[in-house]
């Protein structure tokens, strides 16, 4: 059987368009078929191992425009211009995470949304790619060298997979009380859900706050907006609210919020572990890409529900509301701030995490699954 040739093809990308470069020379009467979703090359040239026949097929990450897009034959490779759909940047070309070796990086033609982003995304193509092809050599060595401090198991490392190993723990003692306890008692684990489990909860959930301060620090990758929403969130519900008004306390509410919050951490942490040490386990990394589309809408509507719950509790005890007159001169209602809260803030937020969270998944496996037309270039 006769062996199977790729010739080396760069790519490159901005907000709109893909550039792919087949590094073929003297290719005559090529067969391309660029659809909505993949592109299929065959021909003739001269590549790497000699003149021969050299194909490839590449499923593109999202659809693009093929009656938009051109190729372009020359004496010395093929050129491809190709009309993305969206106007958005993407994390890889391909919908596999996994990239052929023949696929490299056009660094002299490679944009990426602002400088801030521009070396963080050469180093994780360098990491994945490997030799990507020329590029500046200053750029080049900035990329080395950060790939071998990712690549030296220190303190930062060290720390960060411990810190994600605690809250693991923690989060996973809280779940499985929660739930042995319903198991055994009934309703009556539902209404001492408080009781037995809101101050390991509320531990938790103050050590939360170095999630916050990881980003900040360089600790982590990503940002710090998305933490500082989730944790706050939480703790507005958990601290200001559930804690400090005791009728909430044996709310079936507070169960089933604490169980959701509870698991949600028990799947997250793991997967934030494996990232501090450069590992990526399939089965974890779709559960935490996944499991949130179930978790996370439970967990606004218990959250809404608990507020909602709460705000004639605060406007029958005062807790911490200011009446005139005060030495401040000012006056402040708890509960009038709930309303505000759930209006102009808390349904915006829960908009942006959901948002968030499936821009990460694209990132890390794809988008949803869709169907899509085909379409050939003529």
């Amino acid at each position: 059987m006769a062996e199977i040739l790729s010739p080396s093809v760069f790519w490159a990308q901005t907000a709109h368009t893909i550039s792919l470069r087949v590094d073929l020379k003297n290719v005559l009467d090529p067969s391309i078929e660029l659809n909505d979703d993949r592109v299929t090359f065959s021909a003739i040239g001269c590549g790497g191992q000699g003149e021969k026949q050299y194909q490839f097929s590449l499923n593109f990450y999202l659809p693009v425009d093929p009656k938009e897009s051109s190729y372009r034959v020359q004496a010395r490779q093929v050129d491809f211009s190709i009309k993305k759909q969206g106007a958005e940047w993407w994390p890889r070309l391909i919908v596999m995470q996994k990239k052929p070796h023949w696929l490299k990086i056009d660094f002299d033609k490679w944009k990426d949304e602002d400088e801030e982003m521009a070396v963080e995304q050469k180093r994780l193509h360098k990491e994945d790619f490997g030799d990507v092809g020329p590029f500046d050599e200053a750029r080049g060595r900035k990329i080395v060298e950060e790939q071998e401090q990712q690549s030296t198991p220190g303190l930062k490392i060290r720390y960060i997979f411990f810190y994600n190993l605690l809250q693991f723990i923690a989060y996973t003692i809280i779940f499985f009380t929660l739930i042995g306890r319903y198991l055994y008692y009934g309703e009556y684990a539902v209404t001492t859900a408080f009781s037995v489990v809101g101050s390991r909860l509320i531990f938790t959930q103050l050590i939360a706050y170095l999630e916050i301060i990881h980003p900040l620090l360089k600790l982590v990758k990503g940002g710090w907006m998305a933490a500082f929403m989730q944790v706050n969130g939480r703790n507005l519900v958990l601290m200001l609210i559930i804690a400090a008004e005791p009728r909430l306390h044996n709310q079936p509410l507070v169960f089933w919020l604490f169980t959701i919050w509870s698991l949600s951490d028990v799947i997250r942490y793991p997967y934030y572990m494996l990232s501090s040490l450069n590992l990526d386990w399939g089965g974890i990394t779709w559960l935490r890409y996944t499991a949130w589309t179930i978790l996370y809408p439970l967990g606004f509507v218990c959250e809404g529900l608990v507020i909602l719950a709460a705000i004639p509790f605060f406007e029958d005890t005062g807790k911490w509301s200011f009446a005139l007159p005060n030495m401040w001169n000012f006056s402040f209602s708890f509960s009038g701030f709930l309303r505000i809260y759930l209006l102009i803030i808390f349904i915006p937020a829960c908009w942006f995490l959901m948002q968030h969270m499936y821009k990460q998944r694209k990132a890390k496996i794809g988008p949803f699954p869709k169907a899509t037309r085909t379409k050939k270039v003529k």
